[in-house]
């Protein structure tokens, strides 16, 4: 089924997604999330700034393993299931596109996560992850791979049965990513491209259509 009507506004969209996000069967968020786990290694202890967080799919893990997590998202509606499902996390409602209220240097690891695609100006938003950043810290950045966004497609969801829509996007090359980063003062020390497997796809009823094709891109800059 193709997207109905104009795409979203990315806070309309994803507070409309919000009650079904995490029952939504998602063939990006399922090659995404061990890759996240990989990059971030072991994060007892550590203080993580979850920028995008969603529902907390990333940050309730994090917490429940050790980390010290503040979540922020620009949708009202995302932040209220995370504060359903996990109160004690901290959390607040902002848009990376507008800068964040995060402290200089706070946090030993940034996480933003299925994001970029939804910010035009990569330099900016680069900037400001790296600005929370603490020297020796890493920012980890997943997305829809650029390979999707150029034919045109972006993150979208079922609203109903018989309505699919979608949210506004950008198309963003690897070397545009690479470039801002690096513009932030950040080193790119690993990079993830994933093409979607039989395997993966068998646990997915959405993921058939994906099999053989770039769906995620994914990196992991350190702060010096």
């Amino acid at each position: 089924m193709q997207p109905q009507g104009a795409p979203l506004s990315v806070r309309e969209g994803y507070d409309r997604w919000a009650p079904s996000y995490d029952a939504y069967d998602n063939p990006l968020v399922l090659l995404e999330e061990p890759v996240v786990v990989e990059l971030a290694g072991d994060v007892r202890g550590r203080t993580v700034a979850d920028v995008g967080c969603g529902t907390g799919r990333h940050a309730i893990r994090m917490h429940r393993a050790g980390a010290r997590v503040t979540g922020v998202d620009g949708s009202p509606r995302m932040l209220t299931e995370l504060r359903r499902k996990a109160p004690e996390i901290e959390c607040a409602e902002q848009d990376l596109r507008g800068g964040i209220a995060l402290p200089d240097a706070g946090f030993e690891i940034v996480l933003c996560c299925l994001v970029l695609e939804h910010v035009g100006e990569l330099d900016r938003a680069l900037a400001e992850l790296a600005r929370i950043t603490a020297p020796g810290g890493m920012v980890i950045v997943s997305d829809l791979h650029p390979e999707q966004t150029r034919r045109g497609v972006h993150a979208r969801f079922r609203e109903s049965p018989e309505v699919k829509r979608e949210i506004v996007g950008f198309h963003h090359t690897i070397s545009d990513y690479v470039m801002a980063a690096q513009r932030a003062g950040l080193r790119i020390d690993a990079l993830h491209e994933r093409v979607m497997d039989e395997a993966s796809a068998g646990t997915s009823a959405s993921a058939g259509k994906y099999v053989g094709e770039p769906l995620l891109f994914a990196m992991r800059a350190l702060r010096s």
